[in-house]
């Protein structure tokens, strides 16, 4: 047992330190061989692990591993078949590597298989935590997706604007223990809105966009509070709120209003609110409301 262990650690030691090699000035046709190299040393790792669980996650991602870097390697000389087929195998031995999925997509374009190409960069969306990566692949997602018409791309664009909501809500309301990421949820929210807008330019009438539209302003506007950005978070209330008026919009926007100093337009939302509403609970509120802004104002006299 500890021969095989000392050959398996040994055997690890020399595939990475191939790998190391082909990452370091090498030409992408010497790093490919290197790569094989520390494949069939990995190979062997598996062969020897034993039936524990450590080594043999150990030797499957050092697998991974080198197959993820021979396929960009086979990138890097045009050979995006056989990219495709090294970083599928990585994915496959280590789902972790999400980031292959972005380049497999890459690959995939350039061969032309656009449906595959969509489907990695969804699935690069759905795992993949690298900013500018998660960028590209909307965007390259937008430009691929099937323009049969006007009012199809429209719904596709929706679609799309709904799953960019979600995944900003996710950030804004995290499971227990995790903290609430504002910050990255108004990026995911920004990107919703434009989306939602292009479908609305190319079909007015679309509901979804329409109502996706008006949820993504409103809950932003709530990552934008979190973070103490009331100018934003008025800016979007009052976009929301042209789109369809709504009290208790209206009775927000008067917080808002109240928390950032605009004394003048908190009571005005506020006395607007008291009109028209009839939401027990609210009634009093902004009734407080106003009594503490008629306070201030007196005690500033």
């Amino acid at each position: 047992m500890e021969k095989n262990i000392s050959e398996f650690d040994k055997l690890l030691k020399d595939g990475y330190r191939l790998l190391d090699e082909a990452s370091v000035s090498l030409t992408p046709q010497q790093a490919i061989h290197h790569c094989g190299e520390a494949l069939a040393i990995f190979k062997k790792t598996l062969e020897i692990a034993t039936e524990e669980e450590e080594p043999l996650q150990a030797a499957r991602k050092a697998l991974a591993d080198a197959y993820s870097q021979r396929g960009h390697q086979q990138r890097y000389i045009h050979k995006y078949k056989e990219a495709v087929t090294d970083l599928t195998q990585s994915i496959r031995l280590n789902p972790a590597l999400a980031e292959d999925y972005y380049y497999r997509a890459m690959s995939h374009l350039k061969i032309d298989d656009r449906s595959s190409a969509r489907n990695d960069l969804t699935q690069y969306l759905r795992y993949g935590k690298v900013e500018y990566l998660r960028e590209s692949a909307q965007k390259y997602l937008t430009e691929l997706a099937p323009r049969t018409d006007n009012l199809a791309y429209a719904a596709h664009l929706a679609k799309e604007g709904a799953r960019l909501s979600s995944e900003a809500t996710s950030l804004l309301n995290p499971k227990e223990g995790i903290q609430p990421d504002s910050a990255g949820a108004v990026r995911l929210y920004n990107q919703s809105i434009d989306t939602f807008r292009k479908a609305l330019e190319l079909s007015p009438k679309d509901f979804l966009a329409h109502i996706g539209l008006l949820a993504a302003l409103k809950d932003q506007a709530e990552a934008y509070l979190a973070i103490q950005e009331y100018d934003l978070t008025i800016q979007n209330l009052n976009e929301a709120l042209k789109l369809k008026p709504n009290l208790s919009l209206l009775f927000r926007r008067g917080e808002v209003y109240k928390l950032s100093g605009h004394r003048e337009h908190a009571v005005a939302d506020f006395t607007e609110f008291l009109q028209t509403s009839t939401n027990g609970e609210l009634k009093q509120s902004a009734e407080k409301y106003l009594r503490e802004l008629q306070q201030t104002k007196s005690g500033a006299e």
